[in-house]
């Protein structure tokens, strides 16, 4: 247990600049509890979760603060195959993710086939020299609400959020603004996953393609999405969805909202429906 604790200029030859916990409970708490300026050569730049046998580590943390930590593979966090990872109020500001591996990724949170749960939390100017500017998810299930996802950036895509390999993400009542994506999509998912979303802001978001969402692969169902002023260079201001294994519905309550995401979709052979909600 952890409690208004911080944690500075830590650094790891491998995983956990701060904390490395395999098979353990970790719980941290208080406003002052502070992870800045840790490092490590590949996974978590502060804290690395994994398990030993078939026991997996369980992060528990509520309120505090990850500030300019640095990793391959999630700045802030990286957890592994089985492991839950809960924050509740926690603020992760400008750290970075700095491999450009094919499988890594995720400026403040990299998640790997696990749960990810974020309650409150807020990330600022997290950055990806490859995937997921604030967090990467591979087979991840991951739930967010209450979240405030802003100016974070990517070397490729997903500016805020990428999901990957399967597993799902539930966004609800959050705002994702201003993050910016070299190349696709703020929210980006690829593979047979699911995303649901009920409830987002999203402006400013600048990406090629799929300005607020974009989507190859799997199942998404978008409600309730307010956004303005996102800008692409090649298609779908709001939504880019491709290929034949692509469903989405998007569920509008006025006839305005209907066109506004018609002419805001780019729709490259996928199944895209629009339903009065």
């Amino acid at each position: 247990t952890v409690n208004n604790v911080t944690f500075e200029g830590n650094s790891a030859g491998n995983y956990g600049g701060a904390i490395n916990s395999s098979a353990s409970i970790v719980t941290i708490t208080g406003d002052n509890t502070l992870f800045k300026n840790n490092s490590a050569v590949t996974h978590g730049g502060a804290i690395y979760a994994s398990y030993s046998g078939s026991v997996y580590s369980v992060i528990e943390m509520t309120d505090g603060r990850f500030e300019g930590n640095t990793a391959m593979a999630g700045g802030a966090i990286s957890s592994r195959t089985g492991c839950t990872v809960t924050f509740t109020g926690t603020v992760f500001v400008g750290n970075k993710a700095e491999s450009k591996a094919n499988d890594q990724g995720g400026g403040a949170i990299y998640t790997n086939n696990n749960t990810l749960t974020l309650s409150g939390v807020t990330l600022d100017g997290n950055s990806s020299a490859y995937y997921g500017g604030a967090i990467a998810g591979l087979g991840a299930t991951i739930v967010i609400k209450d979240n405030s996802i802003i100016k974070n950036s990517t070397g490729t895509t997903g500016g805020a959020i990428q999901l990957r390999n399967g597993g799902s993400c539930t966004i609800t009542d959050s705002t994702v603004s201003d993050n910016t994506a070299t190349n696709y999509g703020t929210v980006y998912m690829t593979g047979v996953g699911k995303l649901t979303v009920n409830g987002l802001v999203a402006n400013g978001n600048k990406a090629v393609r799929g300005g607020v969402f974009y989507v190859s692969g799997g199942t998404t169902t978008i409600t309730n999405v307010t956004a303005s002023d996102n800008v692409v260079t090649n298609g779908g201001e709001l939504l880019y969805a491709g290929g034949s294994s692509t469903t989405v519905t998007v569920n509008y309550k006025t006839d305005e909202e209907k066109t506004s995401w018609e002419n805001g979709t780019k729709n490259n052979g996928a199944t895209v429906i629009y339903k009065a909600a």
